[in-house]
């Protein structure tokens, strides 16, 4: 009924190519909002804050101009009235802090940051690894959160055998490596 509603407004102010996504509703949690809109003025900005009802009644939302760094983003959403329900409030549950962040990056920052935060990612990560003497996997877990983005994506990469594929990646650079010694008459 709602989409009827919406679909007739829409072509009565003659939009065109009108969609909707329609995702199962979550039976709790805490709503957040997290979108990117143009200003005229400043350009692309971006608005963080408490979601559903909370965004009208509370308007408890942090507003930025992009392109934002993770640190931003930190802070935005830490500067929220409602950021003490997502870390535990009087013993609630504790909510995917790291999530958010990642949402709020993925909207607010240029290509070229992004890409910097990437390869900086991969670089601490591969510094980490190679610095201590933990196993990689004790170190994921000691650095990644519980429920967090980085370790659900970890998972979705070794479900779709990641591990397998870079085992079969270092059989192949070792066999290469050993026909090339051959082929140059020397030690591999």
């Amino acid at each position: 009924q709602a989409a009827e509603e919406i679909l007739k407004k829409l072509e009565s102010e003659e939009v065109e190519n009108i969609g909707f996504i329609i995702q199962p509703m979550i039976p709790s949690g805490i709503e957040m909002i997290v979108g990117v809109t143009h200003d005229p003025v400043f350009g692309p900005i971006m608005v963080c804050g408490a979601g559903g009802v909370f965004v009208e009644l509370l308007k408890d939302v942090a507003v930025r101009i992009t392109p934002l760094t993770d640190q931003d983003v930190s802070e935005m959403i830490r500067s929220l009235k409602t950021y003490p329900l997502l870390t535990g409030y009087r013993g609630g549950p504790r909510y995917d802090v790291e999530a958010l962040e990642q949402a709020a990056i993925a909207e607010g920052l240029d290509r070229d940051t992004a890409r910097l935060l990437t390869l900086e990612t991969a670089y601490g990560s591969a510094k980490m690894a190679l610095e201590g003497a933990e196993e990689p996997a004790l170190l994921r877990a000691r650095v990644t959160s519980p429920g967090g983005t980085t370790e659900r994506a970890v998972d979705i990469l070794t479900q779709g055998g990641v591990t397998a594929l870079f085992a079969k990646a270092i059989r192949g650079a070792t066999e290469r490596a050993h026909e090339l010694a051959e082929m140059f008459g020397r030690n591999a």
